[in-house]
This record gives structure tokens, C-alpha cells and sequence, in this order.
């Protein structure tokens, strides 16, 4: 069993489709969490990873890396499924929803949600 990474209510990724996703954070600080949920055994048993349009999240041209590459990284030796750019929370076409806490199916470039959100 992992450590607490700080708080009692760690996050529960056993399983679980690992939904991230955020406005204008650098690439470093993406990196950065990331880094701490490694660490911290939090995504060990993951079974895939979804990350959101990530809109702004760019890093100084000088830098030399961009979110895209910083992610493939750090998730590949997980070897589950992933996908990058999913339009929901704060899309460019405004706030979507994602159901949390609900069956799902991430394979093949497609995520599927299973059943509904609310009975």
C-alpha cells in the first residue's frame, strides 16, 4: 500500500480512469504533479489515463519541450491506454462535464462511458 501523498482523502486510482486536466499551468508543473502521484504509488494500477484539452498549458519556446512530450513520458511505462486532448471540463467550447465515479471503457483511442451518471 502507497503512502499518504498529504491528505486523507488521497485519491483513489485503483482500477480507475485517471481524468486530468487544466488552464494555463506550465508543462513543468504538470511534470511536477505527475511526479508526485508516481511517486507516491498513485498510478501503479491506474488503468488508463485521460487528459483534457490542457488549454494554455504551453511552456517558454526557449524551453524546448511541450506538455505533449512530458506526459508521453511519464505515463508510457505504465503501459495502459491513454488519451490526450479530451474535450470536457474547461473545453474551448465551454465547461463540459464528465461523469465521475461511473463505469467506463478506455481502449483504442475511445472512451466509453458505461452507465449513467445519475439513476
Amino acid at each position: 500500500m502507497a503512502a499518504l501523498v498529504g491528505t486523507p482523502w488521497q485519491l483513489a486510482t485503483e482500477g480507475a480512469i485517471l481524468f486530468l486536466e487544466d488552464t494555463a499551468t506550465k508543462p513543468y508543473q504538470i511534470d511536477r504533479l505527475l511526479q508526485q502521484l508516481w511517486l507516491a504509488g498513485q498510478l501503479d494500477r491506474v488503468a488508463g489515463f485521460v487528459f483534457g484539452e490542457m488549454s494554455d498549458c504551453v511552456q517558454h519556446p526557449d524551453q524546448g519541450y511541450q506538455l505533449a512530450e512530458v506526459i508521453h513520458d511519464l505515463i508510457r511505462p505504465v503501459g495502459v491506454p491513454a488519451l490526450y486532448g479530451w474535450r470536457s471540463g474547461h473545453s474551448e467550447v465551454g465547461n463540459l462535464t464528465l461523469p465521475f465515479g461511473v463505469r467506463a471503457r478506455l481502449e483504442a483511442g475511445a472512451l466509453d462511458i458505461l452507465e449513467a451518471a445519475v439513476a
